[in-house]
This record gives structure tokens, C-alpha cells and sequence, in this order.
């Protein structure tokens, strides 16, 4: 048998599986994507008025879409934008990012987790990820966590 045949197909294809194990699900890049966006909107939200909105998720997506909620964002800029179901004839091609509960959803369609510590101002977001489960060390670990002092 000769093994150069073998030896070079191995060449050829040992690279594609390398990258095949490091390639993310799009639910987890989308995931990424909107914590990120939000992270950021929370972060031009404070430097514009120097506080960060209330802590009920629904009420600061609202505020960051730039809707005067209780007196917040009274300038009424647009912060973040949601994005909407993307259909195709009967079948849905890619999922929105808000529930029709308010909810922001990560790339599985699960509700994301935001806490806001009422002592010391930190807000965090996170995703359920892919099982759904809360599970808040796991989140940190797969980078779909993040935190704002």
C-alpha cells in the first residue's frame, strides 16, 4: 500500500477539520451580536445623559428605541433597533430579537437574563444558550455574558 495518497489527503483535509471545530452556530453568533448591541447602547445612553435607564428590560428596550418611557430619554434618540422576523413566503428565514412579550431573545429564540445590582450599579446581561437552562458560569465561559460598571 502506498501511504503517500494517504499522507496527502490527510494534508488536505486536516485543516478543514481544525476549523470545523472552531466555527460558531449562527444562534450563538446572533446571541453575541445583540447582548454587544445592547451593551453598547446602554454604554451611549449613559454618556449622553449621564445615568442608565430603569432596570426592567422591556421598559429600557422601549427607552433605547428612543420612546420617551417615564420621563427617560426625553431627547427621544435612537439607541438600538430591534430587529424584525425576516419571512419568505409562509416560512420565517430569520428570527426576530424581541418577543411580542417585550422580551429580547437570544439566537435560540430563548429570553435573554438582565440583572441591574440596585447597591452598586452593575447590569449584566446573559443567555440561556443553547439548553435553555439559566446557567449564568456557562454563559460567562461562552462569552454571552457581559457586565457594565
Amino acid at each position: 500500500m502506498n501511504a503517500r495518497p494517504v499522507l496527502l489527503t490527510l494534508c488536505f483535509f486536516a485543516p478543514l477539520l481544525a476549523r470545523a471545530n472552531t466555527i460558531e452556530s449562527s444562534e450563538s453568533v446572533t446571541t453575541k451580536q445583540d447582548i454587544f448591541a445592547i451593551r453598547d447602547a446602554l454604554k451611549f445612553y449613559q454618556k449622553e445623559y449621564g445615568y442608565l435607564p430603569p432596570t426592567k428590560l422591556p421598559i429600557v428596550l422601549q427607552i433605547l428605541q428612543g420612546q420617551n418611557t417615564q420621563g427617560y430619554n426625553w431627547k427621544k434618540i435612537v439607541f438600538w433597533e430591534r430587529r424584525e422576523d425576516t419571512k419568505r413566503f409562509w416560512m420565517t428565514m430569520h428570527q426576530g430579537n424581541v418577543s411580542s412579550k417585550g422580551e429580547l431573545l437570544d439566537g435560540w429564540g430563548n429570553p435573554l437574563k438582565f440583572d441591574t445590582d440596585p447597591i452598586t450599579g452593575v447590569v449584566e446581561m446573559w443567555s440561556q444558550g443553547k439548553d435553555g437552562k439559566w446557567d449564568k458560569a456557562t454563559a460567562i465561559e461562552r462569552d454571552f455574558h457581559w457586565t457594565l460598571k
